[in-house]
Order: structure tokens, then sequence, then C-alpha cells
């Protein structure tokens, strides 16, 4: 797509920083993709407005760095996503890891469930008297079974259930690392936070509230010592009957 300008002279006219700009165009461009290859409604910017807007802002990024094989199936997992969005009972915006950072994931378990392998990238090596195939060593897979079934009208409904199912799983596994490494974050916090603290500067007006402070503190971390003194025992217990 062009708009006869770069991004610096359209910055420059709407006195907005290049990269806003440069994200918009990007924007615009997965936008126009999907409503000419997906939606099959070109230039039909009212299926893209309002909600959908913040969706087309985050997917280059999502796709960025991706080979092309994957980022053209990541590209299908969001548009799916994306048509299905009222059915994921949370916003769509939670979704972002299943087609960005943890898209293989999806797409692997996805065609797994469905009964479709999944076959490594072959490429061509040749010379003057002869040319062979040689698997990608990169790790590159051909996902076109996969996205036939996604775009398979009577495989379409079956395929996609199982995609979002899958894409829930993710979801939900990445909402439980996050919770199981919140402790550890909080505790690294509080005791930056601490370690910042320079009692000569403080006013002698603040002595006493800091002093209840620092008492709630140590019976709270005396409290959470305890606790993990026995989460550790409890561990240590299961390492050993195993």
């Amino acid at each position: 797509m062009s708009i006869g300008r770069t991004a610096d002279q359209i910055a420059i006219k709407l006195n907005r920083k290049e990269k806003e700009i440069k994200n918009s165009i990007r924007a615009l461009s997965e936008a126009d993709l999907y409503l000419t290859e997906s939606a099959k409604a070109e230039g039909d910017y009212a299926r893209v407005g309002d909600d959908a807007e913040q969706f087309f802002k985050d997917l280059p990024s999502l796709l960025e760095d991706k080979d092309a094989g994957l980022q053209e199936a990541s590209r299908l997992v969001a548009w799916t996503l994306f048509d299905n969005r009222k059915s994921l009972g949370e916003r769509l915006y939670n979704f972002n890891v299943s087609f960005g950072r943890r898209a293989a994931d999806v797409l692997d378990r996805t065609a797994s469930e469905l009964g479709i392998a999944l076959q490594p990238v072959a490429t061509t090596s040749s010379t003057e008297q002869f040319s062979v195939d040689i698997e990608d060593e990169g790790g590159a897979v051909a996902y076109d079974g996969l996205l036939d079934a996604l775009r398979d009208p009577l495989k379409k409904e079956d395929a996609t259930e199982t995609l979002i199912n899958v894409c829930r799983g993710i979801v939900d596994s990445e909402r439980n690392k996050k919770s199981a490494n919140a402790a550890e974050k909080a505790v690294n916090a509080a005791h930056g936070k601490l370690i910042e603290v320079d009692l000569t500067k403080a006013s002698s007006s603040t002595y006493l509230t800091i002093e209840r402070q620092l008492t709630s503190i140590i019976a709270r971390a005396t409290a959470l010592k305890g606790t993990l003194a026995q989460l550790q025992a409890a561990a240590a217990g299961k390492t050993d009957s195993q």
C-alpha cells in the first residue's frame, strides 16, 4: 500500500511521532489484508473500526520476527479469533499471546488434536549436476494442512472450535505462570524499596510512623518466612517420596 508520503513527512504534518505514524500505517495494512483475504470485504472499514482498532494496532508487532510460514499461520489464528471474538468469553486482547509469542505452540497443538501432521519445510540445494531437498535446520514448519482446515467450509467449524479451545488453554497457562511468579516479584519489589530507604533524611515527625511500619513489616516478613518454611518442607517431602 502506498500513500505517497514518507512516515516522517506525515509525522511532521500531523505533529506526531514518526514511530506512531509507522505503527498506524502497519495497522492499516493489516486491516486491509484482513478485509481483502479473510472478510472478502475490501475497503469496508466499518468492519474493523471501534473495538477492532486496538487489535490491528497490536497485530504487526505480534507477527514480526517470525518466518514467512509461521507469520501467515499466526495471522490466520488472529483472524479466526477476531471473527469469533464475541464468543471467547473474555477480551480479545487477552488472546494476543496465542498468535504472538506462543503461536507455534497453538498451531502445533491444534494440528495434533485435529490429526493433521505438520511437516518440516524443505529447502532445495542445487549444483550444476543435481538438486536435493534438505529439511530446514532452523525448525521452520509447513502449516498448509492446518490452514486448509481453517479455510475449508466443510472443516472450518470443527477446526475453529479446536483452535479456540487450544488458545484458551494457552491463555490460562500464561495466566497461571504469571500467578506463580507473582509472590517472588512482590518480595523483590518490597526488598528493593526497603534498600532505598534513607532514615538519615527522614523528618523527626515521621519517626513514630516509620517505627510502627517497620514493626509491621518485620511481623509480616516473619509470618511469610514461616509459611515458606512449611511449603519448602512439603515440597521436599514430595521429592523424597518420588
